[in-house]
């Protein structure tokens, strides 16, 4: 009985903490998600590059510079999969996002296809660096272009980890309506500890009636 009184209060606790520090609890299943999604992302990837493999030669677009076509197809299409998911799993359990459900997938396309090209312009160049470095090194070419492809897409990752959150957070998954007073970015991180009185008194009610016993 007393083991669960101990567990019940840690958990009020948990949540009471979290309650009174929003921002937090936002950033932290964020990670949570993004790693699913990463898990997402190499797995289509190492999966889309091994059943293309026939598509060996060079490709030059743009701004896109690959040594194998089927690295740029990996790299574009595991992106598209993971920010995918990104959006659905964060609309849902990070932000909680009540606002229109087009008009935030409409900002987050136009967010994530900024990102994506980024990534695969990033990722070309990377891949071609590090694979070219270790080569000079005399390492194998086939261990150095598959080293050097995930070496782009850890770069990328990150990078995509660190906008995604900043443009969800402030831009596509807030809610605009709820309040007519203007918000800044500082009351976004400021939080009024109001929120978590009620769970906190609870918290304490039950250490009190678990001394009294």
């Amino acid at each position: 009985m007393g083991e669960e009184k101990v567990k019940t209060n840690a958990i009020a606790k948990i949540k009471a903490f979290f309650a009174a520090h929003e921002n937090i609890r936002q950033l932290i299943v964020y990670t949570l998600v993004s790693l699913i999604c990463f898990a997402i992302e190499y797995i289509s990837f190492t999966v889309i590059e091994l059943c293309i493999k026939s598509y060996d030669e060079p490709f030059e677009w743009f701004l896109f510079s690959y040594d194998h076509t089927r690295t740029f197809i990996a790299f574009l299409v595991s992106n598209i999969l993971a920010q995918t998911a990104t959006f659905v799993l964060n609309r849902k359990k990070t932000f909680k996002a009540t606002n229109n459900v087009v008009v935030s997938g409409i900002m987050f396309a136009i967010i994530m296809i900024c990102i994506i090209l980024l990534n695969t312009y990033l990722g070309g160049i990377i891949t071609r660096a590090s694979a070219n470095n270790m080569i000079s090194y005399g390492t194998d070419p086939g261990v150095a272009e598959t080293v050097g492809g995930y070496a782009g897409k850890l770069v990328g990752s990150f990078t995509a980890f660190v906008l995604s959150f900043l443009g969800n957070k402030f831009l596509v998954m807030r809610n605009w309506g709820k309040s007519s007073n203007p918000i800044t970015i500082e009351d976004e991180f400021v939080r009024e500890p109001a929120l978590a009185d009620g769970i906190a008194a609870d918290v304490a009610a039950d250490e009190i009636s678990s001394d009294a016993e």
